[in-house]
């Protein structure tokens, strides 16, 4: 399983590597809103296991419509998101009362709606990101911090972890393990300052603190639901990883807060 982990992790990272920095603009909006839209479908799923009131395709739908809006009106009144949202929350509804029987029909309408906004409205930011000025070089800072936090927390974890960090949600990450992936994060978004593309050394420091303390956050929010709903994986997309919401959860909240950040500290619109 190792061996499966590392090479589908090599493999990954050339195409990604060549998905942000060579392909065109066109190239990589497909490919994250595919990532957004596998990970969706794997999120609905799971959820579905405790409710049978989820309607997985329209709150799918709803949540695709969230990954769009990053592309349509790029922030112009009326707001894009605000539009999805209104309309998936009246169609959510409108088609409850469709259905033979009330049981857990608030639950459906919370769980489809929650994946919406989890994967599809945060996940839409990674394509907001590459579309600002220099957008390339922060998405690059965003997926340095994030993934290599991920390698620090599994390589420091896995030989000096023993202090376990919140073994009711996943009980292999340790305290160790998570200060190490903090500090490969701030490795690599100090790698990407020292190569000039953007911040200056102190904000780079303190960009890596937060998005991999943000990354890992992440990454424990999705083993909480994966272990209230009994599953290992999301999905078996990718062997040795497993699906794509498991590869993109740690950007889930590491996309906003960056694009947030760029836009209000760098004054960049």
């Amino acid at each position: 399983m190792d061996g499966k982990r590392v090479v589908t992790a090599i493999v990954l990272t050339l195409i990604v590597a060549w998905i942000v920095l060579a392909a065109s603009l066109a190239v990589y909006v497909i490919i994250a809103a595919s990532l957004a839209a596998m990970g969706l479908w794997e999120f609905l799923t799971i959820a579905g296991r405790k409710s049978a009131g989820l309607s997985r395709v329209i709150a799918w739908w709803v949540g695709m419509g969230f990954v769009a809006s990053a592309l349509w009106g790029r922030g112009q009144v009326p707001s894009p998101d605000a539009i999805v949202l209104a309309v998936g929350i009246i169609v959510l509804f409108g088609l409850q009362l469709m259905r033979p029987l009330n049981r857990a029909s608030l639950l459906g309408i919370a769980l489809g709606l929650t994946g919406a906004l989890y994967v599809g409205w945060l996940f839409g930011f990674i394509i907001r990101l590459k579309l600002l000025p220099n957008g390339t070089a922060w998405v690059v800072l965003l997926l340095l911090t994030a993934k290599a936090g991920d390698v620090g927390a599994y390589l420091v974890g896995t030989r000096w972890g023993r202090h376990r960090l919140l073994p009711r949600v996943s009980p292999n990450k340790s305290v160790e393990g998570a200060l190490g992936g903090l500090a490969f994060s701030v490795v690599g978004a100090v790698a990407v300052q020292r190569a000039g593309w953007v911040t200056s050394l102190p904000e780079a420091v303190i960009l890596g603190v937060l998005l991999g303390a943000l990354a890992q956050l992440g990454d424990l929010v999705e083993s909480m639901i994966k272990r209230d709903y009994g599953v290992k994986d999301s999905g078996s997309l990718f062997p040795g990883l497993g699906g794509a919401l498991d590869l993109i959860d740690s950007l889930l909240f590491t996309a906003p807060v960056l694009y947030a950040y760029v836009v209000l500290v760098h004054g960049v619109v």
